[in-house]
């Protein structure tokens, strides 16, 4: 364990962004410790688990908060606490079980008297439909989220704000856009990029949603990480909101063909409407995190997309 480090509790430690995060804060040698719901030892090797204090529990159970944030000085929160499933009866009734679960760890959080929180917001969803300019949406743009997971982002970024008024706890807020890379499992809702590479090897058919021209921002993994660090060592002695891109856009045709210059075949693509919950175009500003943090992305999507495809590829 290296000297002087904080003791950080990361909260969805077994996500793509949480798994790897947590491999790369043993190796620069963190106090790490992961609250997570299912055995870890499927998602971590057996020298990052020796390395790792690893608490059982569920986000939404305030024992589980409480154990797992006593030793803790900073708490990376990755957890997405809006996920709808069968279980609810309806968006409203999952928005208003995301709500209860945040208002109890902050709640636990106070209780501990944690240093900061890091809390990974959603540069994707939270600016909703804006028109962004030629620089991209900045940190001061409306929040206008238009799903409920964009909602569910925004009601946690204002009530994070609150409670540190209240408290004295510092936080730090990423607006991350879409995150890729190796490692990554893509959902049903994420993961655009893995998604499209796995289908591609495999040659089966992706689901195109909306026009070939809307472009998003995509942030290659380790750019993301390094950020990640930047925010933990530089981000304690004020409450930060940076949104965390590549900064640049890119549409869905540029995508597609870089993912077709990997071999002599083609993506398979059905094009469907665009759905209520999906934004138009976004892609975002990011002076603020490089001036803040001294941090600039430096992998292209096109050498992120042949990273990636090399990954899967080596996994075949």
């Amino acid at each position: 364990m290296g000297k002087n480090k904080k003791n950080i509790l990361i909260i969805g430690a077994t996500g793509f962004i949480g798994k790897e995060l947590t491999n790369f804060l043993v190796n620069r040698n963190y106090k790490v410790s992961i609250l997570v719901r299912t055995d870890p030892f499927i998602t971590f090797d057996k020298v990052v688990l020796s390395q790792l204090k690893v608490f059982y529990g569920n986000y939404n159970d305030r024992y589980s908060i409480s154990a797992a944030i006593k030793e803790a000085d900073i708490v990376i929160n990755l957890i997405p606490s809006y996920s709808y499933n069968k279980k609810f009866k309806s968006n409203l009734e999952a928005l208003k079980e995301a709500y209860i679960s945040d208002t109890l760890f902050l709640e636990e959080c106070a209780n501990a008297s944690i240093e900061r929180i890091i809390y990974t917001s959603s540069g994707g969803a939270i600016y909703g439909n804006f028109e962004s300019s030629e620089r991209g949406l900045s940190e001061d743009t409306p929040l206008e989220p238009v799903s409920e997971y964009g909602l569910s982002k925004l009601f946690f970024e204002k009530l994070l704000k609150m409670f540190s008024s209240k408290t004295g706890i510092k936080y730090n807020i990423l607006r991350i856009s879409n995150p890729y890379g190796p490692g990554q499992s893509p959902s049903k809702q994420k993961g655009v990029i893995s998604k499209f590479i796995l289908n591609y090897i495999n040659e089966n058919e992706v689901n195109l949603y909306g026009d070939v021209s809307f472009f998003r921002d995509y942030i290659y993994i380790s750019d993301l990480l390094l950020a990640f660090e930047k925010v933990i060592e530089q981000g304690a002695n004020s409450s930060l909101i940076l949104n965390i891109g590549s900064g640049q856009k890119s549409s869905l045709k540029d995508l597609v063909g870089f993912i077709n210059q990997l071999s002599s075949k083609e993506l398979l693509i059905k094009h469907l409407p665009k759905r209520s919950s999906d934004v138009f175009s976004n892609h975002l500003n990011i002076d603020l995190a490089k001036s803040k943090l001294g941090w600039n992305p430096e992998v292209s999507l096109q050498d992120g997309i042949i990273r990636t495809y090399e990954y899967f590829i080596s996994k075949q």
